[in-house]
């Protein structure tokens, strides 16, 4: 069960509400079948919460059936995408199982140890393309899939997953985190007709990467709490179906633990299918918001500190683990704040824009002129969006103390992802502590989305807080 925080009432639980307890009991015999199938009207917000995705295959020797869903798929022709390292641990599984099946394929393998999913790697899988393919499969994980979504989505053909490892909560979106003039930008595409999970495969990937999965669900303890208070502060779209999906898959994640720590082949069964749950809340909302909060705006500004420093990119999930734990101390910091409204209200930005400017230079590099376009256009610093989001936060102020109440402390959420080997502390990825600290200062301005970090800049106290917030990181 969820952690919950030694101050909070056992009779209010804003994080799981009485609601959302109800539809997590509804849904928690669901199949993978009839989650990938949806409802085609919620009940609750009267959208379409149906994905498409044809077949979800998670057991052992899943592979064996690739030839059979490709048949029933209509699929005449793959186009296979691999890296050097996604091929060496399914690629040899997958040649034989199509060429078992009598399908003929085009078998492409990106350039370079581990390729980067930007415009170079787009242009490298483009150049290997064959137009006689009707199909892109993908064999690997984060980078492979979001690139083959994002390639089939703007040639017009379905794709399918192989997944080499339970690493990253992508597999069953509708978008695709590319970096493009070194800003890390979603793009909105479509689901996979196809998602495999061999678990053969899957319990041998690297203890580094299924630790990197497990992160990268924990990460919803804070990403829902942010929607939630999106939902108070700014109207934004909310709906409690999808978030208890989004729960459920959380839950599942962390009752792995003790498996994952063992290497335990049903543990990654588990966390694979736990994933795709996640990313299939996420087809059902038609954008990332149930994933995506603070702590993942958190990764990405530190992904592109490691590009601008020449770095080695470290899996996705596992800077999203310490994005937790930076979100925890920062929701504890705002919950026990006294704030003066008025003065908050009055108060002049810290930077002027010129200053503010400047800054995005000096922290994003070659990424700025995009980030600094994007405050133009929405003007989210502005002093008339401030006030008004302060307006609303200052009238819903005790249901969003009492949403930030509902997180585990940071310590807690350093055991939780010490219990699978997932780093917590940055220097254990050799994360240098001015990008930890402009992160936390500054990863807001990656998106034009509301999160407790845009709620800390407004009521003034996210710059010493920043500072404090990365010195306990660094004294983990």
């Amino acid at each position: 069960m969820i952690i919950r925080t030694a101050d909070q009432s056992d009779q209010i639980d804003p994080h799981n509400s009485a609601e959302e307890s109800r539809i997590i009991s509804e849904l928690a015999d669901w199949t993978l079948d009839e989650y990938s199938a949806g409802t085609a009207r919620c009940p609750y917000c009267n959208r379409s919460h149906s994905p498409a995705i044809r077949y979800i295959d998670i057991c052992a020797d899943a592979l064996n059936g690739l030839a059979r869903r490709l048949d029933e798929l209509g699929v005449r022709k793959p186009y296979v995408v691999a890296d050097i390292n996604t091929d060496r641990a399914a690629g040899e599984q997958t040649r034989e199982a199509l060429a078992a099946g009598g399908v003929q394929f085009i078998y492409h393998i990106l350039s370079g140890d581990e390729p980067v999913p930007d415009e170079a790697a787009v242009g490298d899988l483009l150049m290997g393309f064959d137009s006689s393919c009707d199909f892109i499969l993908g064999v690997g994980s984060g980078v492979i899939n979001d690139l083959c979504r994002f390639v089939s989505f703007q040639t017009g053909r379905r794709f399918g997953i192989i997944a080499s490892a339970p690493s990253m909560d992508g597999f069953a979106s509708t978008v695709a985190p590319l970096i493009r003039r070194s800003l890390k930008t979603t793009f909105i595409a479509h689901p996979p007709a196809l998602i495999i999970g061999d678990t053969n495969i899957l319990s041998r990937a690297p203890r580094r990467l299924i630790a990197a999965g497990y992160a990268d669900v924990v990460g919803k303890l804070n990403s829902l709490i942010d929607w939630k208070i999106a939902r108070l502060t700014v109207g934004e779209y909310y709906c409690p179906w999808v978030a208890a999906v989004m729960r459920l898959a959380l839950e599942r994640t962390l009752a792995c633990a003790d498996g994952l720590a063992r290497g335990d082949a049903e543990a990654s069964r588990r966390l694979m299918e736990a994933l795709t749950m996640a990313g299939l809340a996420m087809t059902y909302a038609g954008y990332s918001r149930p994933a995506s909060g603070f702590e993942h705006h958190l990764a990405h500004a530190w992904e592109m500190s490691f590009l601008r420093l020449g770095r080695k990119l470290i899996p996705h999930g596992v800077k999203v683990g310490l994005g937790t734990i930076a979100a925890a101390k920062l929701a504890k910091r705002i919950r026990s704040a006294s704030v003066d409204w008025d003065e908050s209200a009055r108060a002049p930005a810290r930077l002027s824009v010129e200053a503010w400017e400047d800054e995005m230079r000096r922290v994003f590099g070659a990424a700025a002129p995009d980030i600094i376009s994007l405050e133009r256009s929405v003007q989210k610093n502005s002093p008339e969006k401030r006030a008004t989001r302060l307006n609303a936060a200052r009238e819903h102020w005790d249901e969003i103390r009492l949403l930030l109440a509902a997180l585990p402390s940071g310590e807690q959420v350093v055991q939780t992802l010490r219990a699978v080997g997932s780093p917590v502390n940055p220097r254990e990825i050799e994360l240098p502590r001015e990008a930890v600290r402009d992160g936390i200062l500054y990863a807001k301005e990656v998106r034009d989305r509301y999160t407790q970090q845009q709620l800390a800049w407004d009521i003034g106290g996210l710059p010493g807080w920043a500072e404090e917030i990365t010195e306990e990181l660094f004294n983990i």
